[in-house]
């Protein structure tokens, strides 16, 4: 059993980078100063918030190529407002020490590699257990995709997630959990909207054809004239009739033109973003089944810039990105948003 992809826990645990960051604008965080803020709350602090800071230092020194951030916090115009350090620490602790639960699970702190598209996941202190306990427990918390916890349902963030007491052993559960991010499972991540899209559109297309042929077939005239047509030489003797059959037919030509015969095409996801101040963009060829309509990872093809993608995918690129997210061209492809693209093969 593994967590469910699409829903609310995968959303608000693996958070997609760009929007996580964009709830600190103009602000990236930065961990030092956090611990730095921290750190005249240490002395005299109970066990378990020692280790959590010695837990930070580690994971700091240990995951050099990686970035960290926190959630931001909404004001009240509905804006994003960006607290100093001094004042995450005061509300950190202040947490603490009222045993304030879900305050405590606010103040997690996300690990990333900025290329990435999803957060590799978030560490915390609070007390995780899923109900209220009269005996308060906090513990350091490590949650990752990857984990899997086969005792609790896969729609609760527990599912996800290993606590510890110590700095040593919540290391080493980061270690372990916090991965490289699997290009061809994030190309599939979103890949049923753009079937949806597809039979949406191919859906619209039929409806138009099955209008015009129910109108052309239930005229007044219609069974008359087609006795007529069979005998005398296919001259209509009614103009409505004559109309309803011709707009049947011009839809019947415009269904055969519009859609593929094969009705779900092969896809290549695309995702472009910057690395070290460059465009760049991932690529990965999905092939469609036929036997179930889905489809799977078919290669995963190297990071590449501009220059080097095909003027095909460059062409059909510009045109869905001027659309809007959750867009669809029909023959061309699905844009999920700025970032990810489903352009047809």
């Amino acid at each position: 059993m593994s967590l469910y992809e699409r829903g609310n826990v995968m959303t608000n645990n693996r958070r997609v980078v760009s929007e996580l960051l964009a709830e600190r604008p103009n602000d990236l965080f930065d961990l030092d100063l956090y611990l730095t803020a921290l750190d005249p709350f240490n002395p005299g602090a109970a066990p378990y918030v020692t280790e959590y800071l010695e837990f930070l230092r580690q994971l700091r020194k240990t995951f050099t190529g990686c970035s960290f951030t926190m959630g931001g916090k909404y004001r009240d115009d509905g804006g994003w407002e960006i607290q100093s350090y001094d004042d995450m620490a005061k509300s950190l602790y202040e947490a603490y020490r009222l045993q304030h639960v879900n305050l405590l699970r606010s103040h997690k702190v996300f690990l990333y590699v900025p290329t990435n598209r999803y957060t590799s996941g978030w560490v915390g202190l609070s007390d995780f257990r899923m109900h209220d306990r009269d005996d308060y427990n906090p513990k350091i918390g490590v949650w990752s995709e990857h984990i899997s916890n086969y005792n609790t349902a896969n729609c609760e963030m527990q599912h996800s997630l290993k606590t510890t007491t110590t700095a040593t052993r919540a290391l080493k559960l980061a270690k372990t959990y916090f991965r490289e991010e699997d290009t061809g499972k994030v190309a599939l991540h979103s890949v049923g909207n753009v079937r949806g899209a597809i039979t949406t559109d191919r859906r619209a297309v039929e409806e138009l054809v099955q209008t015009a042929k129910m109108k052309f077939t239930s005229h007044d005239a219609f069974p008359a004239a087609i006795e007529w047509l069979v005998d005398s030489g296919y001259e209509f003797n009614d103009k409505g009739l004559e109309d309803e059959m011709r707009t049947y037919v011009t839809e019947l030509k415009y269904k055969t033109e519009a859609l593929p015969s094969q009705k779900y095409p092969n896809l290549i996801y695309v995702r472009g973003y910057l690395k070290d101040g460059e465009q760049v963009f991932d690529q990965v060829r999905l092939k469609h089944t036929h036997n179930d309509s889905s489809f799977i990872l078919n290669q995963i093809l190297e990071t590449c810039n501009e220059a080097d993608l095909s003027e095909d995918i460059k062409r059909k690129l510009s045109i869905l990105m001027m659309g809007e997210d959750d867009s669809f061209v029909a023959g061309v492809g699905y844009k999920y948003d700025g970032e990810i693209y489903y352009v047809f093969e």
